[in-house]
This record gives structure tokens, C-alpha cells and sequence, in this order.
């Protein structure tokens, strides 16, 4: 059983930060959640000379992850809303985390074609309670980027570079739901693909007590972008936007088929066993202080 939890402590030992969107309502449920990247790291360190064939120019130092996660993005929400789901065509805003890794735009985060700004929309509706980005507190980009000859990344690239979730790491934030908004809903983008992702569709909370839930989750096809694997198509290797070639007409999201390498592909070093889960998802439920059972009164 989970033991109380000194909700202030939490917050800051946690050290969640980026945007984050809370809505006061009665009866608030709190929970703990860890986003587990299990990926696999890869065999060789690309800041020296043993890169992987066709090797883009600008590359990361010291970075062994296959799949890197970009900057997660959760969000407590009733049945009414649905942020993405299998065999559903992918939103606009799924569109453009699956493939340039954008929760927000640069400059202006309100804006609702992505995902940040339609959960503020959603959120003065009525159908979203708290939302959040979850951003890598130990991951910093500054000096871990750099080009062929040794010169820092650029940090004015608008793609969001720094709070990746590198393969075989971890990231933790808190969120709050209650009676109405009982769902938990989040995305993140594999960054070594055309536009695979994965996350969380709708989980109910309310059957989260006080003992943890696992989720283990695929990494799914965005069904907006071919799977070139190709150097121009890949935001990971050029700054936004990058090349697209569009995906068959109607397609909708579908369990992503993996990296598939051979000619023309870069991506082959970075690929991962398909059938296998790439993320596994830790949900806690956080009990006030005093509330040695861990029993709810109020639940339905």
C-alpha cells in the first residue's frame, strides 16, 4: 500500500515544471504517474567516429537511446474527450507531436491547432480538469549537441531539443482529476521515426486505489506520414519543418510496424522490437495524510 504522501514535498522533489493547467473543483483526486522509456539503448557512442551509416552532420553526443521520447504531454479529462485513439483518424494536434514532436507552437501557445492550446480550449469547456507537459528535470541539451566539427546545436531551432525521456530513463509528474473528469489521456513522439508515437487513451482513474497500476504500451503509426525513414523527412535531423510525404488518404492511427531499414533509410541503428512495449506507464493513487486505508468515501 502506498503510504501517505506529504503533497507538498511531492510537488517540489518531483520538480515538474513547463506548462502546466489546473482548474480548482471539490473532491480532487491526486495521483502519481511515471513514464518509463524502455526502449533499447544502442551499441555504439555517436560523438566519435563509429556512427551509423549516413550519419546526419548535427547528431547527439553521449546519447545511447534508440527512441528517445520527446516532452510528454497528460491530461485528466471526462468521456466526452478523446486526445487520440487507435483506429480513429489522428487530430490535428496528434498530427503534430507524431511528427515534428510539437506540443505547442513556439511564440504563441494558445494557439489551438496544437495540443497545448486545444487542452486550454477544452479545458474553459468544461471537458479537460488539469493538463500538463512533463519535461526531463536530468536532460539538458546545452554542450550535448553538437556538429561534426565540435560546434554547440544551435539553440535557437524551434524543435523542442532539451526534456527528451532517453531510452532506459524515466520521468514523474502529479495530476489531479475528480468525479466528472476521471480519464487520463497522454502523447509523446518516438523521435527517431517518421511519426510513431504512443502514450495513454482514456484510462478511468477511478479504479486506481492505493496500489499501483501498470500500463505497458506500443508505440502506434500517426497514419499522416509515409515511413520513409529518409534524412529530409525526419524532424530529428533538420529543423522544422521538415520534409512530409503524406500518408494513403483515409489512413488512421494503427500499431506502428517498426523501423524497417534497408535502402535509403538512416534509421536502422535506432529500431526496436515491435512487439515488445516501449513504454511502461506507473499510476499511483496519492492519499492525504491522515488517510491510513487508503479507502475512498466518496467513490461511486
Amino acid at each position: 500500500m502506498i503510504r501517505p504522501w506529504n503533497l507538498q514535498t511531492l510537488f517540489v522533489t518531483i520538480g515538474v515544471a513547463g506548462t502546466l493547467g489546473l482548474t480548482a473543483h471539490a473532491q480532487t483526486r491526486t495521483y502519481f504517474v511515471t513514464i518509463s522509456n524502455l526502449t533499447p539503448t544502442i551499441g555504439f557512442d555517436v560523438s566519435t567516429t563509429n556512427t551509423p551509416p549516413k550519419a546526419p552532420n548535427f547528431r547527439p553526443k553521449f546519447d545511447f537511446s534508440s527512441q528517445p521520447f520527446t516532452t510528454p504531454v497528460f491530461a485528466t479529462h471526462n468521456s466526452a474527450y478523446v486526445m487520440w485513439r487507435n483506429g480513429n483518424a489522428a487530430t490535428p494536434q496528434i498530427r503534430l507531436i507524431a511528427e515534428d514532436g510539437f506540443n505547442k507552437k513556439p511564440g504563441n501557445f494558445a494557439d489551438p491547432s496544437y495540443m497545448v492550446g486545444s487542452l486550454q480550449l477544452q479545458q474553459a469547456a468544461g471537458h479537460v480538469l488539469n493538463y500538463l507537459e512533463v519535461p526531463n528535470p536530468n536532460f539538458n541539451a546545452a554542450g550535448l549537441f553538437a556538429n561534426s566539427s565540435g560546434d554547440v546545436f544551435p539553440a535557437t531551432i524551434p524543435f523542442p531539443l532539451t526534456n527528451w525521456v532517453p531510452s532506459q530513463s524515466d520521468v514523474s509528474f502529479v495530476i489531479a482529476s475528480d468525479k466528472a473528469h476521471h480519464f487520463l489521456s497522454g502523447a509523446f513522439m518516438l523521435i527517431r521515426t517518421n511519426d510513431a508515437f504512443s502514450g495513454l487513451d482514456s484510462i478511468d482513474l477511478k479504479h486506481v486505489k492505493s496500489e499501483k497500476s501498470t500500463f505497458y504500451v506500443y508505440a502506434y503509426d500517426s497514419g499522416t506520414e509515409k515511413n520513409t525513414e529518409a534524412h529530409d523527412d525526419l524532424v530529428y535531423f533538420d529543423s522544422p519543418p521538415s520534409g512530409h510525404i503524406p500518408e494513403d488518404i483515409n489512413a488512421v492511427i494503427h500499431p506502428h510496424t517498426g523501423i524497417v531499414g534497408g535502402a535509403g533509410s538512416i534509421l536502422g541503428p535506432f529500431a526496436w522490437t515491435v512487439r515488445r512495449p516501449v513504454a511502461k506507464i506507473t499510476i499511483y493513487r496519492v492519499h492525504p495524510q491522515g488517510d491510513r486505508d487508503g479507502d475512498d468515501d466518496d467513490d461511486d
